[in-house]
């Protein structure tokens, strides 16, 4: 019976140590700058990508921040930040 148990405390440390050294490891860092514009507007720009990502706001939540703040938001309609969040985990 002791056999048994060290054997399958064994083999759980080895899967622990797989899982960390798996799990652990850095597969890749975002290296992003970010630029603000007139009002809600700003780029995103991607290390190795040439086109910028647009962020901003439109619609319903231009609308409600208009209503929150009392005074309208100047500037071009762009895909919100919650907009690309969504696709990304949808895609």
């Amino acid at each position: 019976m002791f056999d048994s148990r060290c054997e399958v405390l064994r083999m759980l440390v080895a899967q622990m140590l797989f899982m960390k050294e798996t799990l652990m490891s850095v597969a890749h860092t975002s290296r992003i700058q970010i630029a603000k514009h007139e009002g809600p507007h700003r780029t995103a720009r991607i290390e190795g990508f040439d086109e910028p990502l647009h962020f901003g706001i439109h619609g319903g939540i231009k609308h409600f921040y208009q209503e929150k703040y009392g005074r309208e938001i100047i500037g071009p309609e762009y895909p919100a930040t919650l907009d690309h969040m969504i696709a990304g985990v949808a895609g």
